[in-house]
């Protein structure tokens, strides 16, 4: 759990970006992401241009200025991501229509002014005035991950009511172990667990989704993936298993789910 802050964040997770209005003053879950960036006001939300949102919590006027540098992100429908910094100053609303105009079905502003920068393969394009503490870096793999791969963006409003991952505890041998479920029971997921103490050597952490095995993991925290997307029939059976070395089960929970229902539902 890590503070939720203001205005709008970018939400990496396994199987693709979530843009998340967050909730002010409030601590939100952050586990079934691998990275955060947050930042505002709000630019595009579901394809349109909605410059100088109320309620995001942004009190400095400079923020609202009519000419200013600016960066922003955003996301297309088919998973490109649109990293923009402006040569020189403009407003909120010509940066959420111009973000719009380039496919943005979600963008938000970053900070700007002395601290709006931008560089490209080891190239200053845009060169800050101050220091910088925060950067949103894009590292191309060898083999980058196909858009394809992804599922399509999400806009989550957590405004109202964030409700934290589903946890089940259980004991393995000597272990306390925490297993955090996914939100709802579909698409790819990731079910993270983590215990008190590090698993014994030749121990591992089993998935199994209606008995076949779908994940392992031989250290702890791990996230393991699972694809919900191909289940058929109304009501299936996930078991998080502790397994020693001989492979005999010394720990497990279970939780039957309806798939597109939410994590906290069971059966």
């Amino acid at each position: 759990m890590n503070f939720g802050g203001i205005g709008t964040a970018a939400a990496f997770a396994p199987d693709g970006l979530d843009f998340i209005r967050l909730p002010k003053s409030r601590h939100v879950d952050w586990s079934e992401h691998r990275a955060a960036l947050a930042g505002g006001p709000l630019l595009v939300w579901d394809g349109f241009a909605k410059p100088l949102p109320g309620g995001e919590g942004f009190g400095d006027p400079a923020v609202f200025a009519r000419a200013a540098p600016r960066t922003a992100v955003g996301i297309t429908t088919d998973n490109h991501l649109l990293l923009v910094t402006t040569a020189r100053g403009t407003s909120l609303a010509k940066l959420a229509r111009a973000m719009r105009d380039m496919g943005a079905v979600y963008a938000f502003n970053l900070d700007g002014g002395g601290s709006a920068a931008m560089s490209y393969k080891n190239r200053t394009i845009v060169g800050s005035k101050r220091s910088l503490t925060n950067l949103l870096c894009v590292y191309l793999k060898p083999e980058p991950i196909s858009t394809t791969e992804l599922r399509p963006p999400r806009g989550l409003d957590w405004r109202d009511g964030h409700q934290p991952r589903p946890v089940l505890h259980f004991a393995a041998g000597e272990l306390k172990v925490t297993a955090k479920l996914p939100r709802e029971w579909s698409g790819r997921q990731s079910v993270t667990v983590s215990a008190d103490k590090p698993l014994p050597e030749g121990w591992r952490v089993s998935i199994r989704l209606d008995d076949e095995p779908v994940a392992v993991a031989a250290r702890l925290p791990a996230d393991l993936e699972i694809d919900l997307s191909s289940l058929n029939g109304p009501k299936h059976q996930l078991w998080i298993e502790v397994l020693d070395d001989q492979g005999k089960a010394v720990g497990r929970t279970e939780r039957i789910f309806k798939p597109g229902t939410t994590g906290k539902q069971a059966w």
